[in-house]
Order: C-alpha cells, then structure tokens, then sequence
C-alpha cells in the first residue's frame, strides 16, 4: 500500500516592489566597463586609433559597419541558437574568450588602413572580432541579468553607464595616448573577470523551458521590429550627439556640468 504525498514548494516573498535593488560592484563595473570600451573603440576610433592614418574617416566608417554587422549576425545566431548556446555561457573561459576576440579587433584598429592589402586585413579583423566579441559579451551580460531581479539591473546599468562615461573621458582627454589605447585594449579582459566572478557566484536553480508559442509572426516582427529601429535610431543620434561631441570638449567646466547631469539622471532613471 503506498502513500501519496502532495507536491508542494517553498516561495520567499522579498518585496520586491519596494526594493531599489541589490548594489552590486561587480556588474556595475563590469557593465561600464563594457560600454567605456564601446565608446572608445567606436566613437573615438579615428582619433584614438587612427590620427595618422590616411583616409581616416573612411576607414572608420568602415569598421563601424563591419563591426555592427558581424553584431547583429552574432546576437541573431544567439536566438535562433540560445537552446544550445546557452550550456556555454556557463562555462568559466566564454567571456575570456569573447573578451580576448574583442581585444584582438581592438588592437588590430591600430594598423587598419584602405591603402594596402595588409591594411585592408586588419580593417576586416577588427571589424569582425569587435563586433563577433562584443556581441558573445552581451548575451553573457543577458544571462547574469536574466539572474537577478529588475531593480537590480535597473540600478547597477544606470550607474554603470556614469563609470563608462567617466572612464570614457579619462581614457580621451586625460591620459597620454598610448596608455589610453593600453587601458581600452585591457577594458574587456576586466569585464571579463568580473563577469565570470557574476556568472560563477548565482547559479541559477532553475532551467528555462522552451516550448512554442502561437505567435502571428506577422505583426509581431512589425510591432517589436518596427519599434526597435525607432528607438534604435533615436537612441543612437543622443549617444553619437554625447559622446561624440559634448563629452569631447576641452572646457573642465562643460564636463563637470555633463558628469553631474549624469549623477543626477541616474536614480530618476
């Protein structure tokens, strides 16, 4: 005669609804990090990498189209993917080895030019690697959100984004140029540190199940794919307007002005 036992599970109610998140200083810094590297590498690239090299902005036009496809490429194949993609991100050496494509491209910027065959080759290097390092980088950064609640991530990529910019000013206007491209080359090798520490401290304790759902691919892909362009664009003319042009003044002034704007922008956030 055997007895049944009725299943039944634990549930611990933290409140999350009046909670600002758990402060975390290694996916803050992690995070900035990641976007001080992007910054540098793409919006600073001609004069960082490139201020002697001829045709310099051809160049990088170039190597931000390359990159941005080899971008969109990786994180496509991510999805489609992600049932077997998603074993791998667990593993300790994935951000190491996107961290260490990502550093190849980013030192490969520095002898990218039009003008020779050999040029041309690290032009298609780096444009690669950045964005094929970048994008394994972001659905690693994906996964250890996906373990933590919003108001974590919430706050930790709000101030994360205050790092990146005062990174992103130290490493343009005050450090010597060569230190600076060492300190942006090494940037992605840090996130990578402090993301395994992240991935390898919260395992998570339950499995997603992919099932398929009865969805009208239709209007979902105009809905979700329509919107994203939009924002995409008007999120991308702020950042180039920022980055490229205010955070790149001279005057201590403005940019003490800019970085305290920042600070106070991020908790309204």
């Amino acid at each position: 005669m055997g007895i049944r036992i009725p299943s039944f599970k634990l549930v611990t109610d933290t409140d999350e609804a009046n909670s600002l998140g758990e402060l975390s200083a290694d996916l803050t810094v992690g995070f900035g990090l990641h976007w001080a590297w992007v910054y540098a590498s793409m919006f600073a690239t001609v004069r960082i990498f490139l201020p002697d090299t001829n045709h310099a902005s051809l160049v990088a036009n170039y190597f931000y189209l390359i990159s941005m496809v080899s971008l969109v490429v990786t994180l496509l194949l991510s999805g489609f993917l992600f049932e077997k993609v998603s074993p791998y991100l667990r593993k300790s050496l994935t951000p190491f080895f996107a961290a260490s494509v990502s550093a190849l491209g980013t030192a490969s910027l520095l002898l990218a030019n039009i003008d020779t065959f050999i040029g041309m080759g690290f032009l298609a290097t780096a444009s690669v690697l950045t964005g094929l390092g970048s994008g394994i980088l972001l659905v690693a950064w994906g996964e250890c959100f996906s373990r933590n609640d919003t108001q974590t991530n919430v706050l930790n990529s709000a101030l994360g984004i205050i790092i990146a910019f005062v990174v992103y000013i130290l490493v343009l206007a005050h450090l010597p140029r060569s230190i600076g491209i060492a300190v942006i080359i090494a940037m992605p090798l840090i996130e990578a540190y402090l993301l395994k520490r992240l991935l390898g401290s919260k395992i998570p304790l339950e499995l997603p199940r992919f099932a398929k759902l009865r969805v009208r691919k239709g209007s979902f892909a105009l809905h979700i794919g329509l919107s994203s362009i939009i924002f995409g664009f008007a999120l991308g003319t702020v950042r180039q307007s920022s980055v490229g042009t205010a955070f790149q003044s001279a005057d201590p002034t403005s940019q003490l002005v800019l970085l305290t704007g920042a600070i106070f922008a991020a908790p309204l956030l």
